[in-house]
Protein backbone atom coordinates (compact mmCIF):
# COMPACT_ATOMS: atom_id res chain seq x y z
CA UNK A 1 0.00 0.00 0.00
CA UNK A 2 1.58 3.50 -0.82
CA UNK A 3 2.18 5.58 2.12
CA UNK A 4 -0.06 8.59 2.68
CA UNK A 5 1.34 12.22 1.23
CA UNK A 6 1.99 14.21 4.06
CA UNK A 7 1.40 17.93 4.01
CA UNK A 8 3.33 20.17 6.54
CA UNK A 9 2.20 23.20 7.32
CA UNK A 10 1.34 26.17 9.54
CA UNK A 11 -2.53 25.79 8.63
CA UNK A 12 -3.15 30.10 7.81
CA UNK A 13 0.15 30.41 6.03
CA UNK A 14 -0.88 31.12 2.39
CA UNK A 15 2.25 29.67 0.93
CA UNK A 16 0.95 26.41 2.92
CA UNK A 17 -2.65 27.39 1.21
CA UNK A 18 -1.07 27.55 -2.14
CA UNK A 19 0.23 23.67 -1.80
CA UNK A 20 -2.68 22.70 -0.04
CA UNK A 21 -5.20 23.68 -2.58
CA UNK A 22 -2.96 22.05 -5.49
CA UNK A 23 -2.80 18.64 -3.94
CA UNK A 24 -6.96 18.90 -3.09
CA UNK A 25 -7.68 20.22 -6.55
CA UNK A 26 -5.52 17.33 -8.27
CA UNK A 27 -7.56 14.83 -6.17
CA UNK A 28 -4.67 13.47 -3.94
CA UNK A 29 -5.63 12.08 -0.75
CA UNK A 30 -3.13 13.63 2.28
CA UNK A 31 -2.49 14.40 5.74
CA UNK A 32 -2.35 17.75 6.84
CA UNK A 33 0.36 18.20 9.88
CA UNK A 34 -0.28 21.20 10.88
CA UNK A 35 1.58 23.05 13.72
CA UNK A 36 1.78 26.67 15.09
CA UNK A 37 4.33 29.71 14.05
CA UNK A 38 8.00 28.41 15.20
CA UNK A 39 6.52 24.88 16.87
CA UNK A 40 6.59 23.86 13.19
CA UNK A 41 10.77 24.39 12.90
CA UNK A 42 11.51 20.77 13.90
CA UNK A 43 9.08 18.61 12.07
CA UNK A 44 9.87 20.15 9.11
CA UNK A 45 13.82 20.20 9.44
CA UNK A 46 12.91 16.34 10.13
CA UNK A 47 10.63 16.26 6.87
CA UNK A 48 13.96 17.38 5.01
CA UNK A 49 12.74 21.19 4.86
CA UNK A 50 13.70 24.32 6.13
CA UNK A 51 10.38 26.15 6.01
CA UNK A 52 6.74 25.27 5.61
CA UNK A 53 5.24 24.24 2.98
CA UNK A 54 6.58 20.83 2.60
CA UNK A 55 5.34 17.92 1.07
CA UNK A 56 6.58 14.10 1.70
CA UNK A 57 5.61 11.57 -0.72
CA UNK A 58 6.31 8.41 -2.74
CA UNK A 59 9.78 8.78 -0.87
CA UNK A 60 10.69 12.04 -1.97
CA UNK A 61 10.40 15.15 -0.28
CA UNK A 62 8.98 18.11 -2.28
CA UNK A 63 10.16 21.66 -0.07
CA UNK A 64 8.64 24.72 -1.98
CA UNK A 65 5.17 25.56 -2.70
CA UNK A 66 5.79 25.74 -6.62
CA UNK A 67 7.38 22.19 -6.52
CA UNK A 68 4.23 20.88 -4.66
CA UNK A 69 2.04 22.60 -7.27
CA UNK A 70 4.13 20.31 -9.84
CA UNK A 71 3.81 17.49 -8.07
CA UNK A 72 0.09 18.08 -7.83
CA UNK A 73 -0.30 18.70 -11.69
CA UNK A 74 1.69 15.60 -12.48
CA UNK A 75 -0.66 13.34 -11.04
CA UNK A 76 -3.67 15.39 -11.70
CA UNK A 77 -6.23 14.38 -14.31
CA UNK A 78 -6.34 16.18 -18.20
CA UNK A 79 -9.47 18.41 -16.88
CA UNK A 80 -7.88 19.41 -13.40
CA UNK A 81 -4.16 20.45 -14.93
CA UNK A 82 -2.92 24.16 -13.64
CA UNK A 83 -0.27 24.09 -16.51
CA UNK A 84 -1.54 24.73 -19.95
CA UNK A 85 0.28 22.16 -22.55
CA UNK A 86 0.84 24.95 -24.99
CA UNK A 87 4.05 26.25 -24.59
CA UNK A 88 3.57 29.80 -25.00
CA UNK A 89 0.62 29.87 -22.76
CA UNK A 90 3.05 27.87 -20.41
CA UNK A 91 5.39 30.25 -19.63
CA UNK A 92 3.01 32.75 -19.35
CA UNK A 93 1.65 31.13 -16.57
CA UNK A 94 4.93 30.34 -14.84
CA UNK A 95 5.85 34.19 -15.39
CA UNK A 96 2.96 35.12 -13.15
CA UNK A 97 3.51 32.44 -10.68
CA UNK A 98 7.00 33.63 -10.05
CA UNK A 99 6.37 37.04 -10.16
CA UNK A 100 3.96 36.35 -7.14
CA UNK A 101 5.80 33.77 -5.49
CA UNK A 102 8.63 36.52 -5.10
CA UNK A 103 7.82 39.90 -3.61
CA UNK A 104 4.05 40.00 -3.20
CA UNK A 105 3.80 36.84 -1.49
CA UNK A 106 6.70 38.00 1.08
CA UNK A 107 4.80 41.45 1.10
CA UNK A 108 1.33 40.00 1.99
CA UNK A 109 2.97 37.91 4.72
CA UNK A 110 5.13 41.35 6.17
CA UNK A 111 1.98 43.57 5.96
CA UNK A 112 -0.26 40.92 7.62
CA UNK A 113 1.85 40.25 10.27
CA UNK A 114 3.09 43.28 11.20
CA UNK A 115 -0.57 44.69 11.85
CA UNK A 116 -1.55 41.38 13.38
CA UNK A 117 1.26 40.22 15.76
CA UNK A 118 0.21 43.21 18.51
CA UNK A 119 -3.40 41.81 18.18
CA UNK A 120 -2.68 38.23 19.97
CA UNK A 121 -6.37 37.54 20.31
CA UNK A 122 -7.60 38.73 17.32
CA UNK A 123 -4.97 37.14 14.53
CA UNK A 124 -5.92 34.03 16.89
CA UNK A 125 -9.40 34.22 15.83
CA UNK A 126 -8.80 35.39 12.54
CA UNK A 127 -6.92 31.90 11.54
CA UNK A 128 -9.14 30.07 14.02
CA UNK A 129 -10.58 27.82 11.16
CA UNK A 130 -7.43 26.19 10.50
CA UNK A 131 -6.25 25.52 13.93
CA UNK A 132 -7.00 22.52 16.00
CA UNK A 133 -9.04 23.25 19.80
CA UNK A 134 -5.40 22.31 21.77
CA UNK A 135 -3.68 25.00 19.01
CA UNK A 136 -6.73 27.79 19.60
CA UNK A 137 -6.20 27.73 23.24
CA UNK A 138 -2.31 28.30 23.12
CA UNK A 139 -1.71 30.72 20.60
CA UNK A 140 -2.79 33.75 22.39
CA UNK A 141 -0.02 32.86 24.69
CA UNK A 142 2.15 32.30 21.64
CA UNK A 143 2.10 35.00 19.77
CA UNK A 144 4.20 37.38 21.82
CA UNK A 145 7.37 34.77 21.67
CA UNK A 146 7.00 33.45 18.26
CA UNK A 147 5.95 37.03 17.23
CA UNK A 148 9.55 38.49 18.59
CA UNK A 149 11.40 35.60 16.20
CA UNK A 150 8.66 36.31 13.24
CA UNK A 151 10.03 39.93 13.30
CA UNK A 152 13.30 38.93 13.77
CA UNK A 153 13.17 36.44 10.68
CA UNK A 154 11.32 38.54 8.28
CA UNK A 155 12.68 42.24 9.62
CA UNK A 156 9.67 43.37 10.25
CA UNK A 157 8.92 47.11 11.01
CA UNK A 158 6.90 50.33 10.62
CA UNK A 159 8.96 51.07 7.11
CA UNK A 160 8.98 47.50 5.76
CA UNK A 161 5.39 47.44 6.51
CA UNK A 162 5.31 50.52 4.50
CA UNK A 163 7.15 49.07 1.52
CA UNK A 164 5.58 45.66 1.71
CA UNK A 165 2.01 48.20 1.45
CA UNK A 166 3.78 49.92 -1.65
CA UNK A 167 4.78 46.69 -2.92
CA UNK A 168 1.08 45.14 -2.96
CA UNK A 169 -0.65 47.94 -4.61
CA UNK A 170 1.97 47.83 -7.27
CA UNK A 171 1.06 43.91 -7.75
CA UNK A 172 -2.72 44.50 -7.71
CA UNK A 173 -2.45 47.25 -10.06
CA UNK A 174 -0.70 45.40 -12.78
CA UNK A 175 -2.64 42.08 -12.42
CA UNK A 176 -6.09 44.31 -11.99
CA UNK A 177 -4.61 45.47 -15.49
CA UNK A 178 -4.05 41.93 -16.47
CA UNK A 179 -7.85 41.36 -16.29
CA UNK A 180 -9.08 44.33 -17.83
CA UNK A 181 -6.63 43.56 -20.77
CA UNK A 182 -8.77 40.24 -21.13
CA UNK A 183 -11.91 39.70 -23.31
CA UNK A 184 -13.69 37.62 -20.62
CA UNK A 185 -11.58 38.77 -17.41
CA UNK A 186 -12.38 35.08 -15.81
CA UNK A 187 -8.82 34.11 -15.72
CA UNK A 188 -5.55 35.54 -15.83
CA UNK A 189 -4.81 33.25 -18.93
CA UNK A 190 -7.42 31.73 -21.36
CA UNK A 191 -10.61 30.23 -20.49
CA UNK A 192 -9.48 27.50 -17.80
CA UNK A 193 -8.51 28.24 -14.03
CA UNK A 194 -4.50 27.63 -14.34
CA UNK A 195 -1.09 27.91 -11.44
CA UNK A 196 -1.57 31.69 -12.13
CA UNK A 197 -4.96 31.94 -10.62
CA UNK A 198 -4.20 29.68 -7.56
CA UNK A 199 -1.19 31.53 -6.92
CA UNK A 200 -2.45 35.10 -6.83
CA UNK A 201 -5.53 34.71 -5.09
CA UNK A 202 -3.52 32.26 -2.59
CA UNK A 203 -0.87 34.98 -1.76
CA UNK A 204 -3.05 38.05 -1.92
CA UNK A 205 -5.67 36.14 1.02
CA UNK A 206 -3.89 37.66 3.96
CA UNK A 207 -4.74 41.19 2.42
CA UNK A 208 -8.00 39.89 1.22
CA UNK A 209 -9.69 37.45 3.50
CA UNK A 210 -11.45 35.94 0.82
CA UNK A 211 -14.71 33.91 1.91
CA UNK A 212 -14.05 30.23 1.66
CA UNK A 213 -10.34 30.40 2.82
CA UNK A 214 -9.97 26.94 4.92
CA UNK A 215 -7.50 28.88 7.59
CA UNK A 216 -8.69 32.50 7.81
CA UNK A 217 -11.93 34.28 8.85
CA UNK A 218 -13.31 36.89 6.16
CA UNK A 219 -14.25 38.80 8.82
CA UNK A 220 -12.88 42.56 9.61
CA UNK A 221 -13.68 43.24 12.75
CA UNK A 222 -10.85 43.60 15.58
CA UNK A 223 -8.26 44.07 12.87
CA UNK A 224 -5.69 47.07 12.80
CA UNK A 225 -7.12 50.39 11.08
CA UNK A 226 -4.53 49.74 8.52
CA UNK A 227 -4.97 46.48 7.83
CA UNK A 228 -8.68 46.58 7.44
CA UNK A 229 -8.42 50.01 4.91
CA UNK A 230 -6.42 47.75 2.43
CA UNK A 231 -8.27 44.79 2.85
CA UNK A 232 -11.09 46.97 1.60
CA UNK A 233 -10.20 48.90 -1.11
CA UNK A 234 -8.39 45.72 -2.68
CA UNK A 235 -11.56 44.14 -2.77
CA UNK A 236 -12.75 46.68 -4.66
CA UNK A 237 -10.26 46.49 -7.45
CA UNK A 238 -10.39 43.54 -10.40
CA UNK A 239 -7.88 42.01 -9.30
CA UNK A 240 -9.35 41.86 -5.35
CA UNK A 241 -12.48 40.91 -6.84
CA UNK A 242 -10.45 37.99 -8.99
CA UNK A 243 -9.49 36.64 -5.80
CA UNK A 244 -13.06 36.63 -3.98
CA UNK A 245 -14.33 34.95 -7.09
CA UNK A 246 -11.05 32.38 -7.36
CA UNK A 247 -12.53 31.13 -4.12
CA UNK A 248 -15.97 30.87 -4.27
CA UNK A 249 -16.32 29.14 -7.61
CA UNK A 250 -12.99 26.84 -7.77
CA UNK A 251 -11.98 25.99 -4.18
CA UNK A 252 -12.42 23.14 -2.35
CA UNK A 253 -13.10 22.59 1.54
CA UNK A 254 -9.76 21.81 3.07
CA UNK A 255 -9.68 18.56 4.60
CA UNK A 256 -9.77 18.52 9.07
CA UNK A 257 -6.55 19.33 10.63
CA UNK A 258 -5.82 15.85 11.97
CA UNK A 259 -2.80 16.62 15.12
CA UNK A 260 -3.46 17.24 17.95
Amino acid sequence: MTPPVRLITIPFSHYCEKARWALERAGIAFFEDAYLPVMHMLPTRRAGGKTVPVVVAEGRVYADSAEIVAYADGRATSERKLYPTDAGARREVDAIEAEANAKFGRATRLFAYHHGLPRASVLADMVRPGLTRVQAFIMPALVPLAGLLIRRRYHIDEASAARAQETVRRVFDEFSERLEGKRDKRYFLGDRFTAADLTFAALAAPVVLPEGHPAMRSRLDGLAPEHRALVEELRATPAGAHVTRMYREERRAAPAITNA
